[in-house]
């Protein structure tokens, strides 16, 4: 996360940052000693990564590569660091290429496509970590305490990533885009970086790819959770304005393609307080002014309307709470653009906190925190529904030693992260450095119980406040409703233990504990409704009222209708575990 010491306190001037420019169509393949990846479809989008220098063990040396080697259509990496982070990562760049490197191939091409951007560039972004500090103040939030989590920082950094579409649409220096790259500075790009694509990954910098992964969505699909990608070229160029983000041109030639969205239930595993709290931001935020092109319903002050996503919006007879939070997220241009437009609006001056601000300044006072996935998805979903398309992608969160290799070179990369027992297997993982060593948790996939050749933790029930009790759970039934898997044959002592996985949620006071079944039934229930409702190769009756294609076609209410329909078949089937009619 930002480091404060490392930014300078300085205020930029509010400016318009012209849209994203129409791109060349890439193709290539990159050949790595052992693993190849066919880059043989269109390239669809650019990753961006918020780093500092905390986060640099954990992003360059698994990461980075993982991006590289496993995101399918990725073109660019753009590293948006704090100064000194830049600086270290210049210098990898550079050591690579000396004589005598011992980097893997899959750093080595991770390098070669990513591009270095220094936050604080003048202009580049309309706010600093200073600002977002004093800002937070006047909203009563209190000084972050020493050693403890920084808030105002992990705020900021959430900015930058919903800023970043917009920041990265230009080339420093470019006389159209307003302030150029500072000279002065001391770690300044070597060379432009090229526009972003209107695709935008955003990712967690400790968060590790596993297995190939396809972000957008379209007719040729191979598989919703891999496969080839292809989908939207390049974005329109920006109008005019002031003060504020710039829209695209409506008339583009390319259409924008529809994203692959990944979501968690508390029963899934998701921690807690992501899935309760996740969406209580947004209610605190004023009401929008919301006027989207293409067909999209136009409103005004619809701050109800983005309250929350579908299926958080009722828990349903199973129960359950969801959310967004899932360490990664697609952020497209111009569905930005309408976002920050809409805080900024005409609703603004109705009253409420924030008004009369901007759109930065609104998201950074809003309580009890903002989160940049949880908002972008919930405001996707209601005005740009075509391009939506939601998943239950399984990962692990867990402590630094538990899965991280042994070095940058070790040739057993990827496999040293696939030995967890769960079913299905993580898809990424994203390592924490506030975990305990031997800490791990599991989202979107289930623990198997005493996998051969797994390490067993006992289950002890709590002793009482007179320090009485405790001790191993005696019988099964009881073993079962603290989450733990009972082995009949096993000696005493032994019996009940811990599930290779357990949810994340699993050590919250305010939720129960899952029985092992429970937490199958609610894997198996999200990925069932996923195949039925987005199955990785779009139906004919789905294609039927997008003209063949995915994304925002321009074609009116009836798409979008029909997007929204598909939205409201997942969510009633995730809430009462029966398929919708369109998929029955």
């Amino acid at each position: 996360m930002p480091e404060e010491d490392t930014f300078e306190a300085f205020r930029g001037g509010r400016r318009t940052i012209p849209g994203a420019r129409r791109h060349q169509r890439w193709r290539g393949a990159a050949v790595f000693s052992g693993i190849t990846l066919l880059l043989c479809a269109v390239v669809t989008l650019d990753v961006v990564i918020v780093a500092s220098i905390d986060d640099a063990p954990v992003f360059v040396g698994h990461a980075l590569p993982s991006l590289a080697t496993m995101v399918e259509g990725l073109r660019n990496i753009y590293a948006v660091c704090t100064r000194e982070m830049c600086k270290h990562l210049e210098q990898i760049q550079q050591n690579v290429e000396s004589a005598g490197s011992t980097a893997s191939p899959q750093l080595r091409e991770a390098l070669r496509r990513m591009h270095v951007v220094p936050e604080d560039v003048p202009g580049l972004f309309p706010f600093t970590l200073a600002d977002v500090r004093s800002v937070r103040r006047e909203a009563g939030f209190p000084v972050p305490p020493e050693g403890d989590k920084d808030w105002d920082a992990w705020i900021f950094q959430q900015l930058l990533k919903l800023y970043s579409p917009i920041a990265l649409a230009r080339v420093p220096n470019d006389d159209a885009g307003g302030a150029g790259v500072d000279t002065q500075g001391a770690s300044e790009p070597t060379q432009p970086w090229p526009p972003a694509l209107p695709n935008l990954l955003m990712a967690d910098s400790d968060t590790v790819w596993v297995k190939p992964m396809s972000f957008l969505r379209a007719p040729d699909s191979g598989s919703g959770s891999g496969g080839s990608s292809s989908g939207g070229g390049g974005g329109g160029s920006g109008g005019g304005g002031s003060g504020g983000p710039t829209a695209p041109s409506s008339n583009s030639a390319a259409p924008m393609p529809q994203c692959w969205y990944s979501v968690a239930s508390v029963s899934s595993g998701a921690f807690s307080g992501d899935a309760e709290n996740g969406v209580e931001h947004i209610r605190n935020l004023p009401p929008l002014s919301v006027a989207v092109a293409g067909g999209h319903a136009t409103a005004a002050c619809v701050n109800v309307s983005l309250v929350p996503l579908p299926i958080q919006s009722r828990r349903g007879r199973l129960g359950d709470a969801f959310t967004a939070i899932t360490h990664h997220s697609v952020f497209q241009h111009d569905v930005i653009v309408a976002l920050l437009q809409g805080l900024e609006g005409a609703c603004a001056s109705g009253g409420g906190a924030g008004t009369g601000s901007s759109a930065w300044q609104q998201l950074a006072a809003v309580h009890p925190f903002l989160s940049e996935y949880e908002l972008y998805l919930s405001f996707a979903n209601q005005f740009f529904p075509e391009r939506v398309a939601l998943r239950s992608l399984p990962y692990a969160n867990c402590g630094m030693p538990v899965v991280v290799p042994s070095g940058l070179v070790n040739p057993e990369w990827p496999r040293d992260y696939t030995h967890i027992h769960v079913t299905p297997q993580p898809v990424y993982i994203t390592m924490h450095d506030n975990f305990p060593s031997n800490a791990i948790c599991c989202v979107n996939t289930a623990g198997e119980c005493a996998p051969e050749g797994a390490k067993l933790y006992t289950c002890s029930a709590p002793q009482d406040s007179n320090g009485t009790g405790g001790g191993e759970y005696g019988t099964e039934a009881e073993c079962a409703a603290a989450g733990c898997c009972f082995r009949d044959a096993a000696p005493p002592g032994e019996r009940c233990v811990q599930t290779a996985c357990s949810t994340c949620g699993a050590g919250s006071s305010n939720v129960r504990h899952l029985r092992p079944a429970e937490v199958v039934a609610a894997v198996q229930r999200l990925h069932m409704c996923q195949r039925a409702v987005f199955p990785a190769t779009p139906g004919a009756e789905e294609l039927r009222h997008t003209g063949g294609a995915l994304g925002s076609q321009g074609a009116g209410g009836t798409a979008a209708a029909a997007a929204r329909t598909r939205i409201a078949g997942f969510a009633s089937c995730v809430h009462n575990g029966t398929l919708p009619a369109m998929a029955a």
